[in-house]
């Protein structure tokens, strides 16, 4: 980075998968501007975007709110993708949008889908997902893992010597209620 980023800054992942670091407060230290505040931002590409791995994409995603029913009964839901060299998707994964305040950000979530299934029909190629459920009292409910509200779903697909999770599809986004 051309700036530091201490106190008051930011980072968000965006939607395409690159990330956003803005503000900082540099107090007495390195203040190149009145009051030591960065007022600039930068925007960070992750080494697998920069290559020529084809990514998913997804298609289409429920357009409505996806209800959290219970415990015994997932909220299981469809996701069409594109794939451009026959690699299905390893995991699917949600994120919840940057609310970042002092660079903390007490909102975030990452939550990891469990796949049901894959297949196509008319719609194209598609992946059922549901949220993780709880499996005993040591154990979250669903709301703890993803709150009511919108998220970026990335569909990841492995990339051997890539990175251990997976190279990202840009998001989609999906509402849970």
């Amino acid at each position: 980075m051309t700036s530091s980023r201490l106190y008051h800054s930011a980072a968000a992942t965006l939607p395409n998968c690159k990330v956003i670091s803005s503000g900082g407060e540099f107090g007495w230290l390195w203040g190149p501007l009145p009051g030591g505040r960065s007022w600039d931002f930068q925007v960070f590409v992750p080494p697998y975007l920069n290559n020529a791995e084809p990514r998913l994409s997804v298609v289409s995603v429920p357009t409505g709110p996806i209800q959290f029913l219970n415990s015994q009964m997932p909220a299981t839901f469809r996701v069409y993708f594109q794939t451009l060299d026959g690699i299905l998707p390893s995991k699917v994964v949600l994120l919840a949008p940057a609310s970042t305040t002092h660079h903390s950000d007490m909102r975030q979530r990452f939550v990891e889908l469990v796949v049901q299934g894959t297949g196509s029909d008319a719609g194209g190629t598609y992946i059922d997902v549901y949220p993780p459920l709880r499996t005993g009292d040591n154990t979250l409910p669903i709301g703890s893992h993803a709150v009511p509200g919108y998220y970026m779903l990335f569909l990841l697909k492995d990339v051997p010597s890539q990175t251990w999770l997976g190279v990202p599809s840009d998001a989609a986004w999906v509402q849970f209620q």
